[in-house]
């Protein structure tokens, strides 16, 4: 269950959920996005760890994880493929 399951409601449109189930609805999403994200840590610093590595080797020097040309490196990672990779590793989609 993810939160895009829940459509919005417009104004004037009644809720066929009580306002209570639809809290315990959102609320179980966020839970199920946490335990993704938590899954994905290890992979990620994995990610972190070799591009410092990589970047210390380029310039001669230990770089640390603070750098930002090793977090815009890594964002980039995650953004083009990597996050929709690990999200299909745990859970069995992209989402």
């Amino acid at each position: 269950m993810d939160a895009s399951t829940f459509r919005k409601i417009h104004p004037g449109e009644k809720s066929i959920i009580s306002p209570g189930c639809e809290v315990l609805l959102e609320r179980q999403a966020m839970n199920d996005a946490v335990d993704i994200i938590r899954s994905e840590i290890a992979d990620v610093q994995h990610i972190v760890q070799e591009q410092c590595w990589l970047e210390g080797e380029r310039r001669g020097y230990p770089v640390t994880r603070h750098d930002p040309v090793i977090q815009r490196r890594v964002a980039d990672i995650i953004l083009n493929g990597a996050g929709a990779f690990l999200r299909r590793k745990y859970c069995g989609s992209a989402h």
